[in-house]
């Protein structure tokens, strides 16, 4: 029950955002991609750790790279944040101006 709530909340949270034109199809891949390169990095590093102990360093570098990754992509996602929402308030800085 507490899952479909939260599905319910999602799906609000997200059509606000893109009334707002903070949610595209870019910040959607971006996000996809993002896990999926995560995922690519740190499992196959961390499958290699258990199997080979002596290469830890591989798995302790991917976690490096990744946090790093997670910074830089945060640090874009702020960026896009914040053009979006000066876009939202010019255009409805136009559409409540008056025409004389």
């Amino acid at each position: 029950m507490l899952e479909f709530l939260k599905l319910i909340t999602d799906f609000f949270v997200l059509r606000d955002a893109k009334q707002k034109g903070e949610f595209t199809w870019n910040s959607m891949l971006l996000g996809f991609g993002f896990v999926l390169f995560l995922y690519a990095t740190v499992f196959p590093a961390g499958l290699l750790w258990i199997k080979h102990p002596q290469y830890k360093w591989v798995f302790f570098a991917a976690v490096a790279v990744n946090a790093v990754a997670l910074v830089y992509v945060f640090t874009l996602g702020t960026r896009w944040e914040r053009r979006a929402k000066a876009r939202f308030d010019a255009q409805s800085a136009n559409s409540t101006a008056t025409p004389e």
